[in-house]
């Protein structure tokens, strides 16, 4: 959104409450009456101000009393005529709010009969009237709500490829991954109107629709809609989204984003979804809703988090959590090193050639399928065990295998890259995600991941440092106070 707009948008809200106020103060105004006036004539105030309350007062503003329509009907069955003085049936002892009195003694006044509160100066002189409805706006219930979300990015170690339909149908597929402290973060600031603004940092862009009907896709931040469309909220918003690596990297940020946007979305429900039902949603929008080509263990890893041997059935999709010794995983985080290739890519290109040959029955690309799955069980077992030694041997080898599910998984300067750290003493490694780019993942003996990282940067690469994640999709509420 330009600056002028956002200007002139900020300007017509703020027209509009001023127009507000302004009508308000000319509402209160006319409830005021002279307590000479006829019952008659506070009827007619009543019926054209339907406030329930006129406040009457002499002629210098002193208040005398204040009466309710309930008032009025009460005289009326004791026979008191229309055109007799307000007088008559007034309430002269009212409740008052004194000028400088703090919100929570006005907070105390109020009662299921007491909505309307005459506010009057040290003489007695009205100045003002409090409504119910207005001071519980102003006080109470007219607070921003902001949740924010991240949701963590993935590395996996072994059987991607294995998570894509139609492999799952057939065979079902098997992944082991993990989160590290990369996340992609949201925000979500409720409206008071049904408008949608999305913002992504990461792309520079702003996209806005007046209601959620209107939210089309258009190429734009097609997934944070297809997300919102389909958790079908009943308010508007603004979202803000920004993520720790460049989009299309191969750690799963796509998926992070579905995820933490359908979290916050889930914060502010009433039946809110499991983690299952939040994975299969960022599923749906991503691969069902747009049609995007990929996998499912994405989503599983961002809501979850942490450790996970995933199995991907046709009929179902199981988690399961897995309990590492302490020592083990400290080990094989400090054996752990991640390279930037400096280019990104589409996975989901990747991914459709690799499909297409599978439906083809292209028999070395089924063959590096089953010897995928084999891996990932492998590796599984195998860290468990704690025997990180063949733990790496075996992703080298995974590695290998996944070369051949596509032509386009690598390239002349990933392998490389790859060779620059094997020569330098890695034991193994991979690409992350469907390949083409985005960030390698190398297994390296300790005493040598320093002289890895160095020939790996020499050989264009870019290191970065990473912690294991544990906690997956968090969400929480912002406690906005006044300044």
């Amino acid at each position: 959104m330009s600056v002028d707009k956002k200007d002139s948008l900020l300007s017509e809200k703020r027209l509009e409450h001023k127009e507000e106020e302004l009508n308000m103060k000319a509402r209160k105004k006319r409830i005021i009456l002279p307590q000479k006036a006829s019952i008659k004539e506070v009827m007619d105030t009543i019926n054209q101000v339907p406030l329930g309350l006129v406040v009457l007062t002499d002629d210098d503003k002193v208040l005398k009393g204040v009466v309710t329509d309930g008032d009025i009907r009460r005289g009326l069955l004791d026979g008191i005529c229309l055109d007799e003085p307000i007088e008559r049936v007034m309430n002269t002892s009212p409740v008052v709010v004194r000028r400088g009195y703090s919100s929570n003694e006005i907070l105390r006044m109020f009662s299921e009969q007491i909505r309307r509160i005459p506010v009057v100066d040290e003489e007695n002189r009205v100045v003002d009237i409090v409504f119910y409805e207005e001071f519980r706006n102003l006080h109470k219930g007219e607070k921003k709500v902001i949740v924010r979300g991240r949701a963590p990015l993935r590395i996996s170690f072994a059987g991607g490829g294995t998570d894509v339909n139609p492999y799952i149908e057939t065979r079902g597929g098997v992944i082991l991954s993990t989160t590290i402290n990369k996340y992609c973060f949201v925000t979500l600031e409720k409206r008071t109107d049904k408008k949608i603004t999305i913002h992504s940092s990461d792309y520079n862009l702003t996209v806005e629709s007046e209601n959620l009907e209107d939210l089309k896709y258009d190429g734009e931040l097609d997934l944070i809609k297809a997300v919102i469309k389909l958790m079908h909220p009943s308010f508007g918003m603004d979202l803000c989204l920004y993520c720790d690596v460049p989009p299309g990297s191969g750690l799963g940020g796509s998926a992070a984003a579905a995820s933490v946007t359908a979290g916050v979305l889930n914060h502010l429900r009433h039946n809110k979804l499991d983690e299952y039902q939040l994975s299969e949603l960022a599923f749906q929008a991503e691969r069902v809703e747009l049609g995007v080509a990929g996998g499912w263990q994405d989503q599983y890893a961002a809501v979850f988090g942490g450790f996970n041997f995933m199995e991907f059935k046709k009929e179902d999709v199981i988690v399961h959590p897995l309990r590492i010794k302490e020592d083990i995983l400290n080990e094989l985080e400090s054996s752990l090193l991640i390279c930037f290739t400096g280019k990104t890519r589409n996975s989901g290109r990747i991914v459709e050639s690799q499909t297409k040959s599978y439906l083809s029955n292209k028999m070395v690309v089924v063959d590096a399928l089953l010897k995928t799955s084999d891996f990932a069980i492998q590796m599984k077992n195998t860290l468990l065990k704690g025997n990180l030694i063949k733990f790496g041997k075996l992703l080298h080898q995974a590695w290998l295998v996944k070369k051949k599910f596509d032509s386009k998984v690598s390239d002349p300067f990933i392998d490389s890259l790859y060779e620059a750290g094997i020569s330098a003493g890695a034991i193994g490694g991979k690409i992350l995600g469907a390949g083409g780019g985005g960030y390698i993942l190398f297994f390296c003996p300790h005493l040598k991941k320093i002289a890895i990282a160095k020939a790996l940067e020499e050989a264009g690469g870019k290191i970065m440092n990473f912690n294991f994640d544990f906690r997956g999709l968090q969400t929480w509420m912002v406690q906005c106070h006044d300044e």
